[in-house]
C-alpha cells in the first residue's frame, strides 16, 4: 500500500484516500467518508484498463481517434499474442464512423500471417458493392464467412437504401457524434459460420443473414494485425475514408449484456475491461500524445501509414 499522500510505486498497489467533500456531484454524492481512488477517477472520466487480473493501468478519458483520408492509409504491425483464432473463442469490438460521401470498401481490422498473404486472414469488412458487413476466417485460401446486408437489417442499423450505402448521408443508427460500435463474436465450438459468428451494430445483433459460405477452416495463429485497410489481403493503398476508435480484443465470446455494457449508452470510453471479463485482452487507443496507436498489453507494434489522429471536439490528447 502506498504511504499517505503518495501515488503507488507500481500498478499492483491499491490506494485509498479520505476526502471531506460537500459537493454532492462528486463520487456519487459521497460526503465525509472513506472512498476509493478508483471511484474518484472513474467519476472524473478516468477509466481503469486491466490486461490481466493482477495488472492495471490508468488512462485519461477518451480524447483522440484515428482517421483515413482515402489515400494510402492504414495502421499495421507485428502481432505477438500467440492465440489460435480458429480453435479458440474471441471477440473484437471497435467504434467506427464513415466519412465517405459515396460508398467504398473498407476493412476495419484484419489479422494476417507473419508474412501477410491473401491465403490466411481474419477480418471484418464493409463490402460496398453489396452494402454488407462481412466477417471472414480465411485459412489456406478457404473462406469461413458470415455476411449481413445492412439494408436487410435496417431496424438495427438504420440504413435502408443499398444504393446510397453506408455514407455520410446515411450513417444509420449512431451515437450523437455519428459513431457506431461494431462487435464480432466467434464461438470456436460451432461448425458453421451461421452458428459461430455474431455481429452487433451498437447493442443490437444483426439477424438477417445474406450469405454464409463454409469451405472449412484450419488452425491459424496470426503474426500481424492491421486496422483500416482497403482490401482483404495485404496492407494496400487508396483507402476508404473511415475513422476508428477504441479497438478491443477479447479471448472469449462476449454476451449481449457485455456488448451493452461496452456501448455505454453511446459514450465512447477507453475501457478495455469490465467486471464480468477476467480473461487476457487488450485494446488500442489513440488518446496519448506519446503513443500514436497505444496497445495497452504490448501485443501489437504498429506504424501509422498515411492516416492521422484527430481529436474529439473540445478535447486535447492525454500526456
Amino acid at each position: 500500500m502506498a504511504n499517505p499522500g503518495q501515488l503507488p510505486n507500481d500498478t499492483s498497489e491499491d490506494m485509498s484516500l479520505r476526502f471531506d467533500i460537500g459537493d454532492s456531484s462528486f463520487v456519487n454524492g459521497a460526503g465525509s467518508t472513506n472512498i476509493s481512488l478508483t471511484g474518484c477517477l472513474e467519476n472524473l472520466g478516468y477509466i481503469k484498463t486491466r490486461t490481466i487480473p493482477q495488472e492495471s493501468l490508468w488512462y485519461g478519458a477518451n480524447t483522440g481517434y484515428y482517421t483515413n483520408d482515402g489515400v494510402n492509409d492504414y495502421i499495421s504491425g507485428a502481432w505477438s499474442r500467440s492465440y489460435d483464432l480458429t480453435n479458440n473463442d474471441w471477440s473484437m469490438v471497435c467504434w467506427v464512423k464513415t466519412d465517405q460521401s459515396t460508398k467504398a470498401n473498407g476493412v476495419f481490422w484484419s489479422f494476417g500471417a507473419s508474412t501477410p498473404s491473401s491465403a490466411n486472414r481474419v477480418y471484418l469488412q464493409y463490402n460496398s458493392s453489396f452494402n454488407r458487413l462481412v466477417v471472414n476466417l480465411r485459412t489456406n485460401s478457404q473462406n469461413f464467412i458470415r455476411a449481413y446486408a445492412l439494408h436487410d437489417n435496417s431496424t438495427q442499423t438504420g440504413i435502408t437504401n443499398s444504393t446510397t450505402g453506408w455514407t455520410t448521408s446515411q450513417r444509420g443508427n449512431t451515437n450523437s457524434a455519428g459513431w457506431t460500435m461494431l462487435t464480432v463474436t466467434y464461438d470456436a465450438s460451432q461448425s458453421t459460420p451461421t452458428a459461430a459468428f455474431k455481429i452487433y451494430w451498437n447493442t443490437s445483433e444483426l439477424t438477417v443473414q445474406a450469405s454464409a459460405p463454409n469451405q472449412g477452416r484450419t488452425a491459424f495463429t496470426p503474426g500481424t494485425m492491421t486496422l483500416m485497410d482497403l482490401s482483404d489481403s495485404l496492407p494496400t493503398s487508396n483507402n476508404a475514408e473511415f475513422s476508428i476508435d477504441e479497438w478491443k480484443y477479447f479471448e472469449t465470446v462476449l454476451s449481449s449484456t457485455n456488448v451493452s455494457t461496452l456501448y455505454n449508452s453511446g459514450i465512447i470510453r477507453n475501457n478495455s475491461n469490465f467486471t464480468p471479463i477476467t480473461v487476457t485482452q487488450t485494446q488500442v487507443s489513440f488518446d496519448r500524445a506519446s503513443e500514436p496507436a497505444d496497445d495497452v498489453s504490448g501485443y501489437w507494434s504498429p506504424t501509422i501509414t498515411g492516416g492521422v489522429r484527430a481529436m474529439h471536439s473540445a478535447t486535447s490528447l492525454n500526456p
